[in-house]
């Protein structure tokens, strides 16, 4: 390079000033020989950027050849003119000219400053490089330092800039330079640029047309003053336009492979570059998702979470838990992202509030009619904004044949008007049945907050009809929601509008029930359009025989399942079913869409996992320790045999009624119990069965025992062969069997006041003691069956007797009501007299225990206490110990090991507990239970554990180890309870209308505030968390807004009724509530309206995020004892009397929506299959068990749908079922 040049650039680096100065583009003219062939086919024509180097790091655009190459055009030799018509070869300039150019280039660039767009023009056009055959890499016959100086002078012609103001678009398409999307790409190397520009023209080559092309580039020097101010404007403003048309352009120019440039900022830039994902709502496969930009290094997963949560809540995702906001976010295969590194670009993720993730298919589009057209339907450029009113009149040209009656484009919406809808708004036709000639096209806002109803008045006051109430399709159809307006009539465009139950719809009539089952017909398509997106589609050449077909499975699915249920079976309507309930007639409405229902007894079955808690509330004398360590006790219905070695329980389950009373044969391998009476003609019975393989040996007494079994006990002498039995009637009557050949030996009446037990005497087989209140008889019985008594008491001031134990020497020792001891024994003549008589306890002594030859152990109800009293001293206390409050008074004491002496005992206790310990140390709990009425039963989300809450002011939570986590005390009964769905508290429900709220972790209380003056019988979270419906007996409901994950509650209005509440449950999409009264009626309520919903068969597709409820179509089957009266069309119970019904009293649906779990009044619990509505020809079958005689009070499926609780009402009872 000349030293010359080397100096004047180094003089004009100096005067550089501080902002960069602006570049004039060079001239550029292109003529085309064949102008139309470039306007049908433009051809690809690249335009040539001049890069200046380093120091400059600048680019202008330069011209390009198009096809041709520069050994062609070097044969013409380009002209260049200074002035109009002087033309000279670029080596004819001398050096003094071309500096005299710079020096004025240099002072013009320094008064010229750069705009925002030129600098970015300037910064990010990409390098070419033209192909030319010399070796110049140029390819302009010149050095690379005249190019560049030479390109400072040129400029775009004013043909350039009239194609940029829309004058010649077509010739100059490609002309404008590419732009790329990351700016900083001054490391671009010519090579590759040259390397990549001949791959683009050979493939140009070959597919682009014959055209010639003359490029030429204009030099000429500078303007004078007065025109430099003008092309400086020009200049200025064709930059941006080029700037304007680059970022515009697209699939043109060259395109830089960025993965091959190294730089020193790539690492750090990386770190900083924004990430581009796509979020979908767990659960909701129909939520189109939000694209969703955020920055690794700036942004933390919190503050993702924070943008999804508000993002959701601004678009009105159902489901959202906008309280406790986003906490989770998974892939679609549902792996758990936790780190922000690894969310990677153009993925798409799930949002979640809670970690339980729901396979979907996330990102689907919402199912639309078929067409003949398979073409692929262009995709949504943007949604259509809420409307404001929601209807909005639209006034514009009807289509032809859009006439009243016509149908156009009500079949397939193939008409001018059809298929315009989005996710928020419709544009429909609206035609008045009275006058056809009233119609109008009209905008509807499908995303308004107003009911339906409403929104029929608006449309009604449009085509001048009062009253408008329904709403019908062109084949007589009724729409009847928005939902069903979006989705099942997405492409449906004309519709009726009517204030009778009945239309007028193409001449002919049609009902509402009608309209129902008649399919839609289109003549112009050739289909008949489905009802619903999920039915198929019929073609028009088989449409007689299909509708043939349809006819006779309707008539079929009328005569077996939909005409069969309720009023259907009768002739009435298909859809709705009648059932008479204590005499109370409700009505219950069939889904729109066919569930498949099977009568059938569901595959798995119940088997009896484990038995919570104790019976010895009522209870005497119930505890055993058998030969193999196994503790023997029963509560309800089932005798429980536990293993505290092996932490596992053995049940004999073959009572049908509760059990009364036990007692164990003396090998300790045999036990006899005895079960109450069941309702109706079940009478009581005595069961002896085996220990060992738990089976029945003998039942016998049904003839005997009406009432129940008050007492049953084994003979000691003869090797336990007799059994005697007391019955629980009015006389007591005393009957002894030898069991083993169920023969009576006798019977006798022994008193009419209670009776608490009986005993054989250890030494005498005909000897039989029985005690209860105000009597102690001695029972002697004769070889002819008959009975001689002696009453000790006689007419004196008699006590109750409560328990009985026998000395070595065969004296009689009995505890009394008012807390004495006293020693019975027998004189010479017979005679029964007081040995010895103390007080031993301030209250009743309810259990005595003979250790050894000189030990007695007793044990008060109410002090508490376990006391040891040596016999040989005339009983003297040697010791004593006393239980805490909370494990209750004694009931029962029982050696710890047959035989031994040693002093550890199991204490049975009032508040049904056992518990293991001696008089010289502590007692710890061995078996716990609750002691009063339990209703209250919730399960856990996320695990198997739940909790449990009764009348004896005990909150507990049992893990799925069968062992208490917490128990916490509450300040009244409780009588229902709740768990969040974050599994974070549970609520707490009392019978003074408190709700308390514990922590589920620790059972700490968070917070105690009153609701109502009345019992809140049943309560229920939202799916989402952030609402929790309050149920009580004044027959409202009270919602609170729930915040903090369960921590915070705000009451914001209550639901005014006036049955009181037995169950809630909540619909998936937390807007509506179901709940049902004492009278067994199904209440809908509006979470929005706060009121009580009138049309429940508007909700009859509602899905229901549970479901509780006793009643209700999907349930109505598993009811007990209803048959179908056909005169009447109704399906009725048999009671007259309503306190004797057996009624449904509680009920649960599986988390899988596959079986139904319900208990009745009589201690029943049914497995049946989901749905189980009722049918005529067909009953549903079921499995059944019986565990107790009591009501079933609350029922539920564990997490893992396994597992079955069942919780019992005044026994207090808590089951535990395993499904297999």
């Amino acid at each position: 390079m000349p030293t010359g040049r080397r100096d004047d650039r180094h003089n004009r680096r100096r005067r550089r000033p501080a902002k960069r100065p602006a570049l004039s583009p060079p001239h550029i003219t292109v003529t085309d020989t064949d102008a139309e062939d470039d306007w049908a086919e433009p051809s690809r024509q690249e335009v040539a950027i001049d890069v200046e180097d380093a120091y400059q790091a600048r680019q202008s655009p330069i011209d390009e050849l198009g096809e041709e190459s520069w050994a062609d055009n070097e044969a013409e030799e380009p002209s260049w003119r200074d002035s109009p018509g002087d033309e000279r070869r670029i080596g004819e300039r001398s050096r003094g000219e071309e500096r005299e150019d710079e020096r004025s280039r240099g002072e013009e660039l320094s008064r010229t400053a750069l705009t925002e767009e030129e600098e970015m023009l300037l910064q990010t056009a990409v390098p070419y490089g033209a192909r030319s055959n010399t070796p110049n890499e140029w390819g302009f016959g010149h050095s690379r330092a005249a190019s560049r100086a030479e390109s400072a002078d040129e400029e775009i012609p004013e043909e350039l800039d009239g194609k940029l103001r829309s004058r010649s678009r077509s010739r100059y398409k490609d002309v404008a330079p590419r732009v790329d999307s990351r700016r900083n790409s001054g490391n671009v190397s010519h090579a590759n640029s040259l390397q990549d520009l001949s791959q683009r023209q050979e493939v140009h080559k070959r597919d682009s047309f014959a055209t010639t092309r003359h490029v030429s580039l204009d030099l000429s020097p500078r303007p004078r003053s007065e025109e430099r101010g003008s092309r400086r404007r020009r200049s200025r403003s064709r930059s941006r336009s080029m700037s304007r048309l680059a970022m515009k352009k697209e699939d043109t120019g060259y395109e830089t492979d960025y993965d091959q440039i190294g730089s020193r900022f790539a690492e750090v830039g990386e770190k900083w570059r924004a990430k581009r994902i796509m979020v979908f709502k767990n659960g909701d496969p129909w939520f189109q998702g939000w694209e969703m930009r955020f920055v690794p290094s700036r942004d933390t997963m919190d503050n993702i979470y924070s943008r999804i949560s508000a993002r959701f809540g601004s678009l009105g995702v159902h489901g959202s838990d906008l309280s406790s906001g986003i906490r989770y976010i998974f892939t679609t295969d549902g792996t758990r992202v936790k780190n922000i590194d690894d969310l990677v670009e153009g993925s798409s993720y799930v949002a979640s509030p809670t970690s339980k993730f729901q396979k979907a298919p996330y990102g689907m589009k919402r199912s639309q009619p078929e067409t003949g057209d398979m073409s692929p339907r262009k995709p949504r450029r943007h949604r259509v904004k809420p409307l404001s009113p929601v209807v909005k009149r639209v006034f514009g040209k009807t289509s032809p044949g859009s006439g009243p009656g016509s149908g156009s484009g009500s079949g397939s919406g193939s008409g001018k008007h059809g298929g315009r809808r989005s996710g928020d708004g419709c544009k429909i036709k609206i035609i008045n049945n009275l006058d056809k000639s009233i119609q109008s096209y009209v905008l509807v806002n499908l995303k308004t907050t107003q009911r339906f109803e409403d929104v029929l008045q608006d449309l009604g006051q449009v085509i001048k009809m009062k009253d408008a109430r329904k709403m019908y399709t062109t084949w007589g159809q009724e729409v009847k929601s928005f939902s069903q307006l979006r989705n099942d009539f997405y492409e449906t465009d004309t519709f009726y509008l009517s204030n009778s139950e009945e239309t007028t719809v193409r001449g002919s009539k049609v009902t509402r029930e009608e309209s129902r089952n008649s399919p839609p017909n289109d003549k112009k398509s050739g289909k008949i359009l489905r009802r619903h997106n999920s039915e198929p589609l019929i073609q028009a050449k088989d449409k007689k025989s299909n509708l043939t077909r349809k006819r006779s499975e309707s008539v079929n699915r009328y005569q077996s399942n939909s005409g069969t249920k309720g009023s259907g079976g009768g002739g009435g309507a298909s859809d709705q079913v009648k059932v008479s309930l204590l005499g109370k007639v409700r009505t219950f409405y069939k889904a729109s869409k066919d569930q498949p229902v099977q009568y059938l007894p569901p595959e798995k079955r119940l088997k009896l996992a484990w038995v919570y808690g104790y019976r010895g509330v009522d209870a005497h004398h119930n505890l055993w320790v058998l030969p193999s360590g196994e503790l023997l006790y029963y509560v309800a219905a089932v005798a429980v045999l536990l293993n505290r070695h092996t932490d596992s329980q053995r049940h004999y389950t073959e009572h049908s009624e509760d059990i009364m009373c036990m007692d164990l044969h003396p090998s300790r391998h045999i036990v006899a119990s005895g079960q109450r009476a069941g309702p109706g003609a079940r009478s009581a019975s005595v069961r002896v069965w085996g220990v060992e393989r738990l089976d029945t040996l003998h039942v016998f007494g049904s003839r005997e025992l009406q009432m129940g079994v008050a007492a049953v006990c084994f003979s000691v002498m003869n090797q336990g062969a007799y059994l005697l039995a007391i019955d629980d009637g009015d006389e007591h009557l005393l009957t002894v069997w030898t069991w083993h050949n169920e023969q009576i030996l006798g019977k006798v009446a022994t008193h009419q006041d209670h009776v608490y037990g009986a005993k054989f005497h250890p030494m005498d087989n005909n000897l039989i003691i029985t005690f209860g209140k105000n009597h102690l008889t001695f029972w002697n019985k004769r070889r002819d069956g008959i009975f001689d008594s002696v009453d000790v008491f006689g007419m004196s001031s008699a006590r109750t007797v409560l328990c009985v134990e026998f000395e070595p020497g065969g004296d009689l020792i009995t505890g009394d009501s008012d807390g004495f001891i006293t020693i019975w024994t027998i004189d010479n003549d017979g005679q029964y007299y007081k040995r010895v008589d103390f007080e031993a306890h301030m209250s009743a002594v309810t259990s005595l225990l003979m250790l050894s030859e000189v030990t007695l152990m007793s044990g008060g109800e109410r002090d508490r206490r376990i006391c040891a009293w040596d016999s040989s001293q005339g009983y003297v206390k040697r010791a004593e110990t006393k239980l805490p409050d909370a494990a209750g008074g004694i009931r029962t004491l029982c050696p710890q090991r047959s035989g031994a002496s040693d002093g550890n005992v199991y204490a049975g206790t009032t508040k049904n507990m056992i518990l293991e310990g001696s008089i010289m140390r502590r007692f710890n709990t061995v078996v716990f239970g609750h002691s009063k009425n339990l209703w209250g039963l919730s399960a856990c989300h996320d695990s198997d554990c739940f909790v449990t809450a009764g009348y004896d002011r005990l909150v507990v939570k049992w893990s799925d180890q069968h062992k208490v986590i917490w128990k916490a005390p509450l300040n009244s009964e409780a009588v229902s309870c709740a768990v969040h769905p974050l599994d974070t508290v549970v609520a707490v429900g009392g019978i003074d209308g408190h709700l308390t709220v514990f922590k589920l972790s620790d059972g700490s209380q968070v917070g105690s505030f009153r609701v109502c003056g009345q019992p809140l019988s049943c309560l229920s979270y939202s799916p989402g968390g952030d609402m929790l419906a309050v149920g009580a007996q004044t027959g409202s409901v009270y919602p609170y807004k729930v915040g903090r994950d369960g921590q915070v509650y705000v009451k914001f209005g209550p639901m005014q009724g006036s049955q009181p509440l037995t169950h809630l449950d909540w619909s998936t999409d937390g807007e509506y509530l179901q709940s049902v009264t004492i009278d067994h009626e199904l209440v809908f309520w509006n979470k929005r309206t706060l009121a009580r919903e009138k049309s429940q068969h508007q909700l009859r597709d509602k899905n229901w995020a549970t479901y509780t409820c006793t009643v209700g179509y999907p349930v109505i089957g598993a009811w007990p004892e209803l048959h179908y009266d056909r005169q009447q069309s109704v399906w009725t119970d048999s009671y007259a009397d309503s306190r004797k019904a057996r009624v449904l009293v509680s009920a649960c649906r599986s988390r899988d929506h596959d079986l139904l779990a319900v208990g009745d009044s009589e201690g029943s619990v049914q497995l049946f299959r989901y749905p189980c509505p009722l049918n005529v020809q067909e009953t549903a079958q079921c499995h059944s068990v019986k565990p107790q005689s009591s009501y079933v009070a609350n029922i539920k499926f564990l997490r893992s749908g396994r597992q079955l609780v069942s919780v019992g009402g005044t026994d207090a009872t808590v089951l535990q079922w395993r499904l297999q």
